[in-house]
């Protein structure tokens, strides 16, 4: 409905009330009924009247959409897209619906989740499609959180606020802007004041978490052992558990890296029981996978680890169910490490993937080293070969890479490689 009246009439009669009661000692009966019949224009004040009787905001009377509407064209938008494996048609269609919308939005909470949908999917275009997103003439994703946040702030939503300050400070840790992000968590942070809802402690420990993220990828490590103690502390003061799997386990490669094996086994025993209790089928994905790296790399366990992937393959053979190419590639490439270390360059070689392609996003310094230090083993299993010259050239690439991330073990993997390729010259 377009109309003002049309939808003053159309409240009314689903609240069963009659003209009189709507006019109430405000105006006539007969006005409301002029109004209703768009015989005449109802002025500012006797709006914000109407509206209040009939409990509903000044917008859902001026707007093309009522609340309600707002409400159901959301779901339905939201609904078109597979969270699991969309396309991006899918998104382009979710952003152009959600656009023509927005003559239709207020300072309601249906205006600000649309505003707050809209730059979501706008960022994940952005992360995945970015050769399509750059051909958008409107590409600024922080207007619309920025929208979003100001309406939750004038409904004094504040957890919605934190969680939208959340992704704010996510999409800049994204692109690589670890100082920018540390800044604005800290700004963030410093501006709750009401611990009085689980979600703004969620949201809480996830700027803590992200802020730990930005300083092990400057390299800051003692802070971020410190930060890491804090966030643990937090979470369990107040019985936060739904950080509790990156927490743990964030906290078991921070000691990895450091070479404190004792305590991110223990950090690993905790996840383990954790997992034993949810029923998360993604996480105990992640968590495979993580388990792999740690066996293979940091306890220098190959045998293990192989052992790990062969459960993890049997397991998804007899349910049926499809795993995700990237996750495929990972366990190509872990096989490819492990049979390096024992010795297989054959069976290895023909099993290494490129784990780079398809980022159009800023990856962790530790992501990016994890992934590159592969050309390292490839070196070992040309060097297991007698060719030299071509375990140099792979030696060589890996660590002018992963010099950039001296703090890392990947770095110290790569130096040592390298090293015994040149003795064996």
């Amino acid at each position: 409905m377009s109309n003002v009246g049309e939808k003053i009439k159309r409240f009314r009669k689903e609240k069963k009330l009659t003209l009189a009661e709507v006019a109430q000692e405000k105006l006539s009966p007969a006005m409301v009924s002029l109004i209703e019949n768009g015989k005449a224009k109802p002025s500012a004040e006797n709006l914000k009247h109407i509206a209040s009787v009939l409990n509903v905001n000044i917008s859902d009377l001026l707007g093309e959409m009522t609340r309600e509407e707002l409400r159901n064209k959301l779901k339905e938008i939201r609904s078109s897209v597979n969270p699991d494996n969309f396309t991006s048609e899918e998104i382009e269609t979710a952003l152009t619906n959600l656009k023509e919308l927005f003559p239709n939005l207020g300072q309601n909470v249906e205006s600000a989740h649309i505003y707050e949908t809209y730059a979501k999917y706008l960022f994940l275009y952005y992360q995945l499609y970015k050769p399509k997103f750059d051909l958008l003439a409107e590409s600024d994703w922080e207007v619309y959180y920025r929208k979003a946040e100001a309406i939750y702030e004038d409904l004094q939503m504040d957890s919605r606020v934190v969680r939208v300050q959340f992704q704010l400070a996510q999409t800049e840790y994204t692109k690589g802007n670890y100082q920018n992000t540390i800044e604005m968590v800290d700004q963030y942070l410093n501006s709750i004041h009401t611990y009085d809802s689980y979600d703004i402690i969620s949201g809480m420990i996830g700027l803590k978490i992200l802020k730990i993220q930005c300083k092990g990828a400057l390299g800051e490590i003692e802070e971020s052992f410190q930060l890491l103690e804090d966030v643990i502390k937090f979470s369990n003061e107040y019985l936060v558990l739904d950080h509790f799997y990156m927490i743990y386990n964030l906290g078991a490669l921070i000691h990895y890296q450091a070479g404190n094996y004792d305590s991110a086994r223990e950090f690993l025993m905790k996840i383990n029981k954790f997992l034993e209790i949810i029923d998360n089928k993604q996480l105990k994905i992640e968590n495979q996978v993580n388990a792999i790296h740690f066996m293979e790399f940091f306890e220098d366990s190959p045998e293990k680890a192989l052992e790990i992937i062969a459960n993890f393959e049997k397991e998804y053979e007899r349910t049926n169910d499809v795993i995700d190419k990237r996750v495929m590639d990972y366990l190509s490439d872990s096989k490819a490490r492990c049979y390096t270390k024992l010795n297989r360059p054959h069976e290895a070689l023909p099993l290494f993937r490129n784990l780079m392609t398809e980022y159009h996003i800023q990856l962790h310094p530790i992501d990016i080293a994890l992934r590159e230090i592969n050309k390292s083993y490839q070196a070992l299993c040309y060097l297991q070969l007698n060719d030299k010259e071509k375990a140099f050239q792979y030696a060589k690439k890996s660590l002018n890479i992963v010099s950039k991330f001296p703090y890392t073990s990947y770095y110290h993997f790569a130096r040592s490689v390298l090293r015994d390729v040149q003795l064996s010259k």
